[in-house]
């Protein structure tokens, strides 16, 4: 019989050493895309953004969008819907302004 300290019930505990290399990544990612700047408590969600300094698309400079969710930490772009037209895009983290209330 175990003692009280060993819950697992004879179960050996996973490996996780494999997702050591995955986290670091992910972190590193994290750090990038700066999760933070839009409400990270809720991914952002809503917060309204204006894109600027897009040079491949420079139609899409100066409009306006909300965030539909949390970075995408593969791609590094935030999902945003245009305000005007709902079309959906997706954003990186310095082509975005936060818009406050005036």
């Amino acid at each position: 019989m175990g003692s009280d300290d060993d819950d697992t019930g004879g179960i050996p505990p996973p490996d996780t050493s494999r997702f050591q290399d995955i986290t670091a990544e992910l972190l590193r990612a994290h750090a990038c895309c700066e999760p933070d700047c839009f409400g990270c408590y809720d991914g952002g969600t809503g917060a309204s953004v204006r894109i600027v300094g897009l040079a491949k698309k420079p139609e899409l400079n100066n409009r306006l969008g909300a965030i539909l969710g949390p970075v995408d930490l593969e791609s590094s772009r935030w999902p945003v819907k245009l305000q005007d037209d709902g079309k959906l895009i997706a954003v990186r983290r310095q082509n975005l302004e936060l818009v406050t209330a005036a």
